[in-house]
Parts: C-alpha cells; structure tokens; sequence
C-alpha cells in the first residue's frame, strides 16, 4: 500500500513538473519584441546621434544587440569609454517582470552615413538587427526621422522650464512667454504618429499635430503649459515640436521643445504587447 502511495506521488510530482515546464515554455519569446519607437532628430553640424531602442528578451537567455541595419545603414551600441564599442556579459535591464527583461540599447547613427531623401530627409520604419549570440531579426520600430543640417535660428521668445510625466501615461510642459506674441502653427517631422497617439492641449485648448491650429495669443510673462496623454505606454517618443509665430512687433520666431517619453509598462501591459505582436495570449 504505501508503495503505491509513492509511486502514486512520483507520478504527482513527474506531472506537475511537466506541466510547470510547458507553462513555462509557453511564456517564452521565440524572439526579442522590440516596441514602438517615434524618433526624429535635426543635425546641426556633421556629427553623430544616438537614440536608445527598447525591447523585450527572455529572462533565461537574454539578447544583447550587436548592431542594427535601417535602409542599409548600420547603427552601432554607443559606449562612452577610451576602449571604443565593447560588449559585456553583464546586461542591466531596464525593467523586470515575471518571464522577460525590458532592455534598452543606445545606438548611434552617423551624420555622414546617411542617404538623405531630395527632401532633406530620412527615415526608417524596419530594422535588421543582429545580437551578440549570432541570432537576428527583422522588425518593424515605429518610424525614426532625421533631417539634414539647418541654420540653429531659433529665438528664445518661448522659454520651456520643465517637462514631467507619471505612470499613467499623461504629463505636463511649462514654460512661459519672454515677449507678447501669437503661435501660429505647431510643426514637427512626426506630425501624423503623434496625432495618432498623443492628445495634446496648450493653455486649455486642444491642438492636433497633423492639422493647422487656429492662433493662440500668449502675454508676456504669461504661464505656457502643455498637457499631454499618451495612447499606449508600450511607446517611447523623441521628438522636436516647433512652435512658430510672430511677436507683438512683428518679429518671426521659432521655438524649439524636445518632447520626450519613456515606456512605462507593467505586466498587464506587457502580456498585451506580446499578444499584439505574436497573437499568442499571455
């Protein structure tokens, strides 16, 4: 009798050992899931620009990225250091949760590598990248804009103080008007994907990136605030908003904020994310 108990309970264990294992198995990636990237960058001179690309890797065997491919151009991790470009067993992730790591990779694209369009412009929305373990991928990143080089003639008629965000995908821009002036038009190279998932208002009243904006007139001195609320918190965004008008005597100005946004996932959103990208539920 009390053999069969054990035998009974070796088989219990066996089984639940199984069934932990696919459970498991089942929650690994196949393959890295990188997220959704809104990028663009103005170059001021002939130089280099490192922008940091974010995705999810299985905790028990975790990528790092050799280098990545846009258009046939390649992108190296950035490292700050007399050595040059190193790699190292050592990974930090950004962020941890029950199956996969958020990594962050900064990778750095050379003013001189690349092939502007006619426009002045170039941009990407898939990538090839290659890890450090001889696997690769091909996947689209949301879409990373760069512009040629052009005269640094921004005024300072608007001065943007601070920028903050909480985990609820929402945050605020402050700043405040140096002279009294009217914004005419609120331009950025990523106006179409940040209407799609940003709501934005300036001063309480709502304005949309892919459309003109009626003039909103600013005192001098007067509060700037700009509220904003993300769609997705599986997104990071870089962006360069240009705020244009003229002032109170008629002189035009440009003033310049960089907009940006890190991901901010908990494990609810992760499992969405994973679905969304593979269609397996989590």
């Amino acid at each position: 009798m009390k053999k069969s108990l054990l035998v009974v309970g070796i088989i219990g264990v066996l089984v639940s050992q199984f069934w932990n294992y696919q459970y498991y198995h089942s929650k690994q990636l196949e393959k890295p899931i990188f997220l959704t990237h809104y990028y663009d960058h103005t170059f001021y001179q002939n130089d280099e620009y490192t922008f940091s690309f974010y995705y999810l890797t299985n905790k028990n065997e975790p990528k790092q990225i050799q280098y990545m491919i846009a258009d046939g151009v390649i992108a190296y991790p950035y490292r700050n250091d007399d050595e040059g470009i190193t790699y190292s067993d050592h990974v930090s992730p950004v962020d941890e949760y029950d199956y996969q790591y958020l990594f962050s990779s900064p990778l750095s694209f050379s003013y001189e590598e690349i092939p502007f369009d006619e426009d002045g412009t170039w941009s990407f929305q898939e990538v090839t990248v290659r890890f450090t373990d001889g696997d690769s991928v091909t996947t689209d990143i949301g879409k990373v804009v760069f512009r040629k080089k052009r005269n640094p003639n921004h005024s300072e008629a608007i001065d943007f103080t601070a920028q903050g965000s909480r985990t609820d995908g929402t945050g605020t821009v402050e700043g405040y008007a140096t002279k009294s002036l009217k914004i005419e038009s609120i331009e950025t190279l990523l106006g179409e994907e940040l209407a799609g998932n940003i709501h934005f208002t300036l001063n309480g009243t709502e304005f949309n990136t892919r459309k003109p904006i009626d003039p909103i007139f600013v005192e001098k001195d007067e509060e700037i605030e700009i509220l904003w609320e993300m769609g997705s918190l599986a997104s990071t965004f870089e962006v360069e908003l240009d705020f244009t008008g003229t002032t109170e005597t008629g002189e035009s100005f440009i003033s310049s904020l960089l907009f940006t946004q890190l991901p901010d996932m908990d494990e609810k959103t992760v499992n969405e994310l994973i679905q969304e990208k593979t269609g397996d539920k989590q």
